[in-house]
């Protein structure tokens, strides 16, 4: 199941470790070849903590990420898919995607959950 916001706004603490147990994996993929990673996350705190987690590994937004943001609905879930899939295929690498039929839903879910986090979640470009 996914996490719950409010155990966040609760334990702040409880973002900070997810952040750093994402970033365990992160690097742990890339110890195992991984030189590409294509993120379709819908899930609020997955989607914030890869975000950030992969940030505080490259300082900056790297070539070999690629996220597809969309607003924290399960049905927003294949439509991340369907562009993550895309961006494969296009061999679009390093951009942080916002969905630009869902960016008003996403940006009015961040702007009032953000600092609850602390995360510094954005995008480069809408799709």
């Amino acid at each position: 199941l996914a996490p719950k916001f409010r155990k966040f706004r609760e334990s702040p603490a409880l973002y900070r470790e997810l952040v750093e147990d994402v970033e365990l994996g992160v690097e742990r993929l890339r110890r195992c070849g991984f030189s590409e990673i294509y993120a379709a996350l819908w899930v609020a705190a997955y989607q914030a903590a890869l975000h950030d987690a992969i940030l505080e590994l490259a300082g900056e937004w790297p070539e070999w990420a690629t996220m597809v943001l969309v607003p924290p609905r399960p049905w927003a879930g294949w439509i991340a898919v369907e562009y993550a899939v895309r961006a494969v295929r296009d061999r679009r690498l390093g951009s942080r995607l916002l969905v630009r039929r869902y960016a008003n839903e996403w940006l009015k879910f961040w702007s009032s959950r953000r600092s609850v986090l602390g995360t510094r979640l954005s995008y480069d470009c809408l799709a």
